[in-house]
């Protein structure tokens, strides 16, 4: 695999009450580097996943499991033409919650916000369901603030095995004069971020409803 090369994960969790939850990252092979086989790609993304969810053992509600992930290289894309991407293994990650107290409603979770060279293009990880105890008066408490800061440096840091051969970023359809077509993605690496520290909520999706 190639420098500049652009994966993604979709990361499967099950939560509270059989409702599915889906968490995508994505990554870029870094300037200079190579990744030797798919083996050694899921060996760093299953790293890379590993530490940014075990710290949420006891952090997310009763009954939440981040089973694993599916892996994909995304495909190539020239004027707008797209070549599908290509599914390249499972990424184990076997994570189940701690807590065993009250949790919020499922739309409530905590948010991280990460941040790319240009302003208005984002990356955001809705995390959740939260027990009720980690949040007051929709304010997520100090310690738990401060853990996810920590989360959030495993979110937005390079990562590898053996090299730090991945940097984390977003696909972007935002263009500006001059730059490529906005009918082709551009991938834009994180170069810093925030949590907030109000409780935000996330979109829930019917099955056959929405995009």
């Amino acid at each position: 695999m190639i420098t500049g090369t652009v994966c993604k994960a979709v990361v499967r969790i099950n939560g509270p009450y059989g409702v599915q939850i889906r968490n995508v990252f994505h990554a870029r092979i870094k300037t200079a580097f190579e990744v030797e086989d798919v083996e050694e790609a899921l060996a760093d993304w299953e790293d890379y996943l590993v530490d940014f969810y075990t710290p949420l053992l006891g952090r997310l509600g009763a009954g939440t499991t981040v089973v694993d992930a599916v892996l994909y290289q995304c495909g190539e894309c020239t004027q707008g033409e797209f070549e599908p991407d290509i599914e390249l293994g499972i990424v184990p990650i076997d994570i189940e919650s701690e807590d065993t107290g009250e949790v919020f409603p499922m739309q409530v979770a905590v948010v991280l916000t990460a941040t790319t060279a240009r302003l208005k293009s984002r990356g955001r990880k809705f995390l959740g369901p939260i027990p009720e105890a980690l949040a007051a008066g929709g304010y997520l408490i100090g310690s738990f603030l401060i853990e996810m800061a920590d989360v959030l440096a495993v979110y937005i840091g390079d990562f590898g095995v053996e090299a730090l051969n991945w940097e984390p970023g977003i696909w972007s359809y935002a263009t500006t004069r001059g730059q490529p077509s906005p009918e082709c993605p551009t991938f834009r690496p994180f170069v810093g971020g925030f949590v907030r520290n109000l409780c935000g909520t996330w979109r829930r999706r019917k099955p056959g409803v929405g995009a």
